[in-house]
């Protein structure tokens, strides 16, 4: 069963409802302690829900409206308890719970199997990430921006924006541990992140950083799934492998080998610039500081 399409007003609607749910996450939670405000983050999260969805949904009993109990139990443990082992497997099982629970409400479908299942939720993670820049397009495209892109680029920057996505968590944890394990690479990271520092002493600079990120999430997030089509889930049509749109790999691709490409000039123009250079680093020699860059590039690969 799908959902029909998402307006203008609607994606104004929901650019409105996910800047308010941003305002409440900074005021409940923003170095403040979690307790009572968790399970009052959820109450608003349902509100914000409902108004979004509330024409997509009707009432049946069946086992996306039985998640509330398991839900508003976990959330209230935050306002009852202090383990913290226990909340943070809450902080991490109540989103997913979440997402689940709103994504069978707005989509009726027949789990037949277990088979069936992965094969419904694997269309709906592609459709998801396939969906995400065009909501954004439409939202910019209100303003008459995008009117001037043909079709076939709007695709293709489409298919970027996927792959961007999807290479920023990998370059996250390429950047760390390269920068975690070589001196030189490390202080080269930052001096890049050092002019960004003086943005943490713009008054409100933090505030707006927590609703933008909030908002935008929250954004794509109604956006995309009262919006993305999951009709019957069967066998794949012919020609089609379900596999990744080659642009988006391209992508990815360029994005980690432009880090490695980086780290790799960094460790020859200091293993090649003589022991002089070396001797600048504390707590290195020549050989072990030649060793170490090979070593790191191959585990991290």
């Amino acid at each position: 069963m799908g959902c029909t399409n998402i307006t203008a007003r609607e994606i104004r609607l929901f650019a409105i409802l996910a800047l308010v749910a941003g305002i409440v996450f900074d005021y409940l939670f923003y170095e403040k302690a979690i307790g009572i405000s968790y399970p009052l983050f959820v109450v608003v999260f349902y509100c914000l829900f409902w108004v979004a969805s509330r024409r997509r949904i009707s009432f049946q009993i069946d086992f996306g409206w039985f998640l509330f109990i398991p839900i508003f139990l976990l959330s209230a443990a935050f306002a009852l308890h202090s383990n913290p082992v226990l909340l943070a497997l809450n902080s991490v099982l109540i989103p997913l719970l979440l997402l689940l629970q709103t994504t069978l409400l707005v989509y009726r479908y027949e789990w037949s199997s277990v088979r069936s299942i992965v094969r419904f939720l694997g269309k709906l993670f592609r459709q998801i990430f396939g969906n995400t820049p065009k909501i954004f397009l439409e939202l910019i495209s209100l303003a008459r921006v995008a009117e001037r892109i043909a079709p076939e680029k709007r695709k293709t920057l489409k298919h970027i924006f996927i792959g961007l996505i999807i290479s920023a968590p990998l370059l996250v944890i390429v950047i760390a541990l390269l920068a975690e394990a070589d001196t030189v690479f490390q202080n080269f990271v930052a001096d890049i992140v050092k002019p960004l520092e003086f943005i943490g002493s713009i008054p409100f600079a933090e505030h707006v950083g927590v609703i933008g990120i909030i908002t935008v999430l929250l954004f794509g997030y109604l956006a995309v799934v009262l919006k993305a089509k999951v009709e019957e889930v069967s066998a794949p049509a012919e020609g089609d492998t379900g596999g990744w749109d080659t642009t988006i790999v391209v992508t990815v691709l360029v994005m980690v080998n432009a880090v490695y490409t980086l780290f790799c000039g960094i460790q020859f123009t200091y293993l090649f610039g003589g022991e002089e250079v070396i001797r600048s680093i504390p707590d290195y020699t020549y050989a072990e500081y030649a060793r170490r860059g090979f070593s790191e590039l191959i585990v991290v690969t």
